[in-house]
């Protein structure tokens, strides 16, 4: 009897979850293009259609778009994981990953990237699973690494033993020897050492979005955050409000629904609600939680708050006195602090006042 009544609360549980459970598998067929044949397929057999502008998860709320090339590099985690969702909230869009290759075939056999694919002992060497990323189609192509082990990981002695000139990052992707790049999601300026990457934090002042850059909302949960910028009002994620409800309630459905200079908006577990557009100095109107810089003065932001008043912030500047070495100082136009721009950041990290007073990378 304790058994039959253990089956059928299961039953009863997976009743209640089924919906939830189908809404997180539907969302798989995001990955190929609306409209497409492959995408028609999949929701048929999911029974269900995804709303693919909304894909929401742990990191936020995002939209898979095909123009969110920036991101094209999140196609290297698997699909909808927790990696490719925090990859997804420093663009704060998804890619459109269908086309794009999901590791290197090598032996009739798919191998991961950063994955070993082959080993050869008498050699001392082994061939990694790359991936070259680019900012032009294709952005993610295959790329198998030549990788030399040093002495006290090689168990043969080889007549001679040749420089790594290719370095894998955690993600796999590569990059070339003295390669200096920037992880926004952990403030880390790292660079490739004859195979090994070298990792320093570097955290760098976050920029405001430019003035021409429309309506901005800040998204992102990295080290400095991503504006979602467009010509048109847009309603912040519903979980970006600091609001608790006891019940839910819809006060309007869009915002024809509201007064004039208002948008309706959807609050998470409350329902939608109108809120007040703010009005700059300069005329235009901003939604809310959207965030502008100040057009005559880079190291002032505003952000339009729910009862559409205005907060503004300033960004204090580091006291950077000391030249590093080799450096000049230096102040890219709509950027609110100058900095060391060093022909060797990386080197300069050491001797610099404060890491936040080096650029992460040499300016063009």
């Amino acid at each position: 009897m304790e058994r039959l009544s253990i089956t059928i609360s299961v039953i009863f549980l997976l009743k209640i979850l089924q919906p939830a459970l189908s809404i997180d598998l539907c969302y798989d067929c995001c990955m190929y293009q609306k409209g497409t044949k492959e995408f028609d397929e999949c929701c048929k057999r999911m029974n269900c259609i995804p709303d693919c502008d909304n894909i929401i998860s742990d990191a936020g709320i995002f939209a898979i778009r095909e123009e969110c090339t920036q991101s094209l590099r999140c196609c290297m985690h698997p699909f909808l994981s927790k990696e490719f969702n925090d990859c997804c909230s420093l663009f704060g869009c998804c890619p459109l990953c269908s086309r794009e290759p999901h590791g290197c075939c090598y032996g009739q056999q798919l191998k991961g990237w950063g994955k070993i694919v082959a080993t050869f002992s008498e050699t001392c060497m082994q061939l990694k699973c790359g991936a070259s990323v680019r900012d032009t189609a294709p952005y993610v192509t295959p790329f198998i690494v030549p990788y030399f082990l040093s002495p006290r990981e090689c168990k043969s002695k080889p007549c001679c033993r040749s420089e790594n000139t290719y370095c894998l990052d955690e993600h796999g992707a590569v990059h070339k020897d003295g390669d200096e790049w920037y992880d926004a999601s952990k403030c880390e300026l790292n660079k490739c050492q004859k195979g090994d990457v070298k990792t320093r934090t570097s955290r760098m002042p976050c920029p405001a979005p430019s003035v021409e850059s429309g309506h901005c909302r800040r998204l992102g949960k990295g080290c400095c955050p991503y504006y979602d910028c467009g010509p048109e009002f847009k309603c912040p994620a519903s979980d970006q409000f600091e609001i608790v409800c006891i019940q839910y309630n819809d006060q309007c459905n869009n915002d024809t629904d509201c007064a004039e200079n208002q948008q309706c908006c959807l609050v998470g577990g409350c329902g939608k609600e109108c809120f007040s557009l703010c009005k700059d100095t300069s005329g235009n109107f901003h939604g809310v939680l959207e965030t502008w810089q100040d057009p005559d003065d880079p190291c002032l932001t505003h952000t339009c708050l729910r009862d559409g008043t205005i907060a503004s912030a300033s960004l204090a500047c580091l006291a950077c006195p000391t030249n590093p070495g080799s450096c000049n100082l230096a102040r890219p136009e709509g950027d609110c602090c100058p900095r060391w721009n060093c022909s060797n950041p990386f080197a300069a990290l050491d001797t610099a006042d404060d890491p936040s007073c080096v650029f992460p990378l040499t300016l063009p």
